[in-house]
């Protein structure tokens, strides 16, 4: 099939080849997912996130939380290396940790070695499978945590 009016251009477009229209369109190349680094985000979350009047430094903790997000929602921190990181002391990172825990968007857990694990509430985003969401959103609703509002 041809494409009408292709006009000479050094970005055409795509055409659909059943219809044979052109669209506008800029191609972003883009990797093949791998599995490994993709998370999910809630949106109502977020804009609760967004509406917090948190400390700045707490909302870059928890973008830079994301970005270090484990399989079903596991964070293993160590805190020098965080606070490196992010040009931040490590006492400021862990207040705003402390912070976080507190506004339910964290769930602290066991010590690993000199340093504790956490896991970001299911209810803010989620990396790991759906069944696996639900089945952790269940073990946190059994356990009384939910997340609320404020520090």
């Amino acid at each position: 099939m041809e494409i009408a009016n292709v006009k000479e251009d050094p970005h055409p477009g795509y055409a659909d080849m059943r219809t044979g229209i052109v669209y506008d369109l800029v191609a972003v190349p883009r990797e093949r997912h791998s599995g490994g680094r993709f998370a999910m985000v809630m949106q109502d979350a977020l804009a609760r996130v967004a509406r917090e009047d948190w400390p700045d430094i707490d909302y870059r903790v928890l973008v830079m939380l994301f970005s270090r997000l484990d399989w079903e929602n596991y964070l293993h921190l160590d805190l020098t290396e965080l606070a490196k990181e992010m040009n931040r002391g490590r006492v400021t990172v862990s207040r705003s940790i402390s912070r976080l825990v507190a506004a339910g968007v964290l769930h602290r857990g066991p010590r690993v070695g000199r340093s504790w694990t956490y896991r970001l509430d299911p209810n803010l985003g989620w990396k790991g499978k759906p069944d696996s969401r639900r089945r952790v959103q269940a073990e946190l609703d059994k356990r009384g945590w939910t997340v609320v509002d404020g520090a």
